[in-house]
């Protein structure tokens, strides 16, 4: 199983949840480009 499809999936659902900004979803961007390293 591949995690990170989960993790979009959370983030997707955590996005929905609380309204995230633009910003933030640059911040994860980054943060799972560094984990993915």
């Amino acid at each position: 199983m591949d995690t990170t499809s989960i993790e979009v999936q959370m983030f997707i659902i955590s996005g929905q949840l609380g309204n995230l900004s633009l910003k933030n979803f640059a911040k994860l961007q980054i943060l799972q480009a560094l984990f993915t390293v």
